[in-house]
């Protein structure tokens, strides 16, 4: 059993490296020498050998399929099937080497456990873990400070992460892509919790991390932001002696 160093660069560049683009998996070879470290072979799930860049004749960048030199290279080393550890992007490329002759077994890798057909993908517990952490943390700093927390986590596509990681710590509501927002009901909800001046003059929300402009949708499903002003309540310089029962003034929370 051997592995590929950085993915599939092993074996496409191999004079990259200069003990090899495969390394024997052993427990002596896992480790760093002298220091015992662990020393993974590496990742690379940007390597697509379908589309590798290089630089031409003219030096210009171009992209070119070389998966048949991939699937050459794999057949000389003696190796007959591929085990990959990858997330969506990583099984869409492996389907297509191995409509072109490869064994491969996939092994779903995603923190936001969105892989379709995968219950809990390696990654998901860990983050939840750290996630859970994390807001508890969050939230000792808010109701010390008195101010509303809007958190954002991993989740543009699925909302796993935030429901669940917001159900554990009790969070006053959680935003998740696939229930669509209504910032009306949402805010009021929020803004009828904060007590001005009360022992609970704290709230915060939960929310995924909305995606990037550049990263293609896999999915219609609507997406919504949401933006909130801190509240903090100001209280008023003085009390009209006419109505002594006046309460004190705070700001409203605004939400697009």
């Amino acid at each position: 059993m051997v592995g590929i160093r950085d993915g599939f660069d092993g074996l496409l560049h191999p004079d990259r490296y200069p003990e090899g683009g495969l390394v024997p998996l052993s427990p002596a070879a896992d480790r760093e020498p002298g220091s015992g470290r662990r020393r993974p072979p590496g990742q690379a799930s940007r390597v697509d050998p379908l589309h590798v860049r290089r630089v031409d004749a003219d030096e210009m960048i171009e992209e070119v399929d070389m998966s048949d030199v991939l699937l050459e290279r794999l057949k000389s080393a003696e190796v007959d099937a591929v085990i990959s550890v990858v997330g969506g992007r990583g099984m869409s490329i492996l389907f297509k080497l191995h409509r072109k002759g490869l064994n491969a077994v996939c092994v779903p890798r995603s923190i936001e456990n969105e892989i379709a057909a995968t219950a809990v993908s390696f990654g998901f517990n860990s983050a939840l873990s750290f996630t859970i952490e994390m807001l508890d943390r969050v939230r000792q700093a808010a109701r010390a400070a008195r101010r509303i927390a809007v958190v954002e986590v991993l989740g543009a596509e699925a909302g796993w992460l935030a429901l669940q990681a917001g159900i554990a710590v009790g969070a006053d509501a959680v935003l998740i892509p696939e229930i669509p927002l209504r910032p009306e009901g949402c805010g009021g909800e929020i803004e009828g919790k904060v007590t001005p001046g009360g022992p609970t003059g704290s709230s915060w929300w939960l929310r995924e991390r909305p995606s990037s402009p550049n990263r293609e949708l896999r999915s219609s499903r609507p997406r919504s932001r949401l933006h909130c002003r801190r509240w903090r309540p100001v209280r008023p310089a003085t009390t009209s002696s006419s109505d002594p029962a006046t309460p004190p003034r705070s700001r409203r929370i605004g939400c697009n």
